[in-house]
């Protein structure tokens, strides 16, 4: 809807533009003529080489709602001194999201230029999330073992309250699930990845249909965040795949063609698994 491009360099600046109408046919001299099929492959004149060429762009202050970039947040990355490794816009237009060099996913709101949230990807923030999470389930524990047992009814008396147990985002349960053992090699996969430019390369992060969620690959396994100013993880896809450190994703949410003998034999593997009734994912 805000017919305008983002872009982002090296350095970390990110920059919008507005592209005249004609651009695309600009930038690349027109359609290429391939000639009649009839005609031989090897004769030049019926053949046109494209070369690009500059199209100049212009800032759509018309698409956005602020005059100046100082107001925003669009200088983050420099400031940060973070290199951009994957930007990706959002379906509906309204966001982008922007991974880095410093494990840090980031999402504006393109029309404010601002910053809606960062999820920090870190061993540091893995390791806290792992630390608060244990604590949580440990005072829900004690808070268990100290509760007294069911009183004698009294009409008088109101009934006695629970204190409500702590719920725990996606990745926090993950995180708190593992063992030492496997996740100090997580970790170590991690530290070593930091120095991993082509690793680093592949790292992106998508957005669903709906523009309300983000999926990218973590150390716990490829995440699904719900993002907004208090972003929560409502999933984590794969966590029980050791083996593997995913980076580069991609989204498919069409209905699969299947033929008939694809069809019988995933009909047949969920018969064989009962249903699918008690798993989840």
């Amino acid at each position: 809807p805000f017919e305008c491009a983002v872009s982002v360099d090296a350095r970390g600046v990110i920059e919008y533009w507005r592209l005249p109408p004609d651009a695309l046919t600009a930038a690349t001299g027109g359609p290429r003529d391939f000639g009649d099929d009839d005609d031989d492959d090897d004769d030049e004149s019926t053949q046109r080489t494209t070369v690009p060429k500059t199209v100049k762009g212009s800032f759509p202050r018309e698409a956005v709602a602020f005059r100046h970039k100082v107001e925003t947040d669009l200088y983050e990355l420099a400031k940060r001194k973070a290199e951009p490794l994957c930007l990706t816009a959002s379906p509906d237009g309204r966001a982008f999201a922007v991974t880095a060099t410093d494990w840090v996913v980031r999402v504006f709101d393109l029309a404010r230029g601002k910053l809606v949230c960062a999820l920090d990807e870190t061993v540091e923030t893995l390791e806290a999330l792992r630390r608060d999470a244990r604590a949580s389930q440990s005072l829900d524990d004690d808070d268990d073992d100290e509760a007294p047992g069911p009183a004698a009814p009294d009409d008088d008396d109101p009934a006695p309250k629970t204190k409500p147990k702590t719920t725990l985002a996606a990745d926090a349960r993950v995180a708190a699930a593992l063992d030492d053992l496997a996740f100090g090699r997580r970790g170590a996969v991690e530290r070593e990845l930091r120095g991993s430019a082509a690793f680093g390369k592949s790292w992106n992060a998508v957005f669903d249909e709906s523009s309300t969620r983000l999926v990218y690959g973590s150390a716990l396994g490829v995440k699904v965040v719900r993002v907004g100013r208090v972003p929560s993880c409502e999933a984590v896809l794969a966590a029980d795949d050791h083996a593997e450190r995913f980076g580069c994703v991609a989204l498919f949410q069409g209905a699969a063609k299947l033929d008939a003998q694809m069809e019988q034999a995933r009909t047949t593997r969920h018969n064989d698994t009962g249903g699918g009734g008690g798993g989840g994912g």
